[in-house]
């Protein structure tokens, strides 16, 4: 008789949860129509070796960027570099 009281009391407690875990769609907000940029995003300083620091590693910019102030986006795998809207460099990660 225990066995049927224990089975009887746990059928009895997961039909109040199911009760408590009902769908609420108009709850739910749709997905964002924009993308997305999954990166890690930074601005960084070229020093006068044409050289940026991103996460304590050192990536080379073209020459004629020295003093100027890039953006740089770091993905899984690769280091990229960007003036303004312009990509200047792309490099593994180190």
């Amino acid at each position: 008789m225990s066995g049927y009281h224990l089975v009887a009391r746990c059928s009895m407690l997961n039909h109040a949860a199911n009760r408590r875990l009902v769908f609420r769609s108009d709850l739910i907000l749709p997905l964002s129509k924009h993308t997305f940029d999954c990166c890690s995003c930074r601005e960084a300083k070229v020093n006068h070796y044409s050289l940026i620091a991103f996460d304590r590693n050192q990536y080379s910019v073209p020459v004629t960027y020295p003093g100027n102030i890039l953006t740089v986006k770091g993905y899984m795998g690769e280091v990229r570099i960007y003036d303004k809207q312009t990509l200047v460099a792309v490099h593994a990660l180190l």
